[in-house]
């Protein structure tokens, strides 16, 4: 059985830097179609980018009838997001 757990909120920096930070926004359908989910997009920025802050996934299926989930990815480097944005937007 699957058991749910919240132990990766206690990573998440707190959100006046996540405010501070270059936020991307990547919809399920922009990973699929790059050929990668979003833990793959996440370890692609781990290791080619130097200032990857965290990653957050939201499921939007109830709210959006074009999108499941939406992967919000910061940065605080906007030459990063950049880089990320041309790789998988």
């Amino acid at each position: 059985m699957y058991v749910y757990s919240d132990e990766w909120k206690k990573f998440k920096p707190p959100d006046d830097v996540l405010h501070q930070c270059y936020q991307i926004l990547i919809t399920d359908v922009e990973a699929e179609r790059a050929g990668m989910p979003f833990w793959k997009i996440k370890k692609w920025c781990l290791e080619h980018t130097e200032s990857f802050v965290w990653m957050d996934v939201t499921d939007v299926s109830d709210s959006s009838y074009q999108w499941d989930e939406i992967a919000a990815y910061y940065f605080y480097k906007e030459s990063d997001k950049t880089l990320v944005a041309l790789k998988f937007k």
